[in-house]
């Protein structure tokens, strides 16, 4: 687990972490996400699975880290081999919420 990015939201502490360095969509691996009731956890899977666990817009799934904007809108940012995405979270951190042209806007 590397780069993590912890945040806040309904009370409880939210750990997005990058875990296998995959280097292709055939290894397994990506970005994965916890929950813990405080900061110092303990954490426990969220999803049983990665969040992102395949390349988009040719970005690597590592390197995340997670914005919520004035409206309260929560954003994932990551990537890797010089590509960039961000992607829109839905309320319960389990997806996404597709932009006009996807669910991960290339940037």
């Amino acid at each position: 687990m590397w780069a993590p990015s912890v945040i806040q939201h309904k009370g409880k502490y939210w750990l997005f972490f990058g875990a296998n360095d995959i280097q292709n969509d055939q290894e397994y691996g990506g970005i994965g996400v916890a929950v813990a009731d405080k900061p110092e956890g303990p954490y426990k899977d969220h999803l049983g699975k990665p969040l992102i666990d395949r390349f988009h817009n040719g970005a690597q799934p590592i390197d995340q880290f997670v914005y919520r904007d004035e409206n309260g809108q929560h954003y994932l940012f990551y990537g890797g081999w010089k590509h960039c995405n961000v992607a829109k979270l839905n309320d319960d951190f389990t997806g996404f919420v597709p932009f006009e042209d996807g669910p991960f806007s290339a940037r």
